[in-house]
């Protein structure tokens, strides 16, 4: 990084934050994906200097350049990601020494806490366009150290979005499968009990 307030400079910093351990990697990366497609669309003169950006009119730039591609939901979630990834960037090249990033001031009241999560699963976790993941608030009951995911999945050409939840960034190869065989096996029972439904609806139909 060369010293600027500029996107490319705050693209190298999401990236360093992640191999610095200041954010969670997953985190990082929904930001830095957020970040590219919202501030594409600036002019030479604004992406070289990100501290006098008017971010609301910025997103309803992108908001209309996009119109049709992102639903209302999804172009919350990335208004917030932006806003954290630019206002962290700003922070941190402004006092490196005094940098604390927004996703890991974890110290709260437990009223706080609650709060926190509620807004963290409105914002954070919305389905994209893309698959994204993002590191969830929530509690991971002590088994691991690392912060658990919810991963968002589209289906049926995205008229339904299946959420897996409570992935612990660090999952396994093991696990992942343990989670795959247990998926199919309910493709397997869902499907034959749509069949046995279809028979006796059928059987039904006969006996009248």
């Amino acid at each position: 990084m060369d010293g600027t307030y500029s996107l490319d400079d705050l693209l190298k910093f999401l990236d360093f934050g992640a191999d610095k351990g200041l954010f969670n990697r997953a985190t990082a990366q929904s930001r830095k994906t957020a970040a590219k497609k919202v501030l594409s669309g600036l002019e030479d003169d604004e992406k070289s200097d990100l501290r006098n950006l008017d971010l609301d009119g910025v997103f309803a730039r992108f908001m209309n350049l996009s119109s049709g591609e992102y639903t209302p939901d999804s172009l919350q979630v990335y208004k917030a990601r932006v806003n954290t990834a630019v206002g962290d960037f700003i922070k941190w090249r402004d006092n490196p020494a005094a940098f604390k990033p927004a996703a890991t001031q974890r110290k709260r009241s437990a009223a706080n806490k609650g709060e926190e999560l509620k807004r963290s699963k409105s914002r954070e976790n919305e389905p994209l366009n893309d698959f994204e993941v993002e590191e969830f608030g929530g509690d991971s009951g002590g088994k691991s150290s690392a912060a658990p995911l919810v991963f968002p999945i589209p289906l049926r050409d995205r008229s339904v979005i299946v959420r897996i939840s409570n992935l612990p960034s660090d999952l396994t190869h093991d696990e992942a499968k343990r989670v795959s065989a247990v998926m199919q096996s309910l493709s397997g029972y869902l499907a034959a009990l749509a069949s046995d439904k279809a028979h006796g609806k059928d059987s039904n139909d006969g006996q009248r």
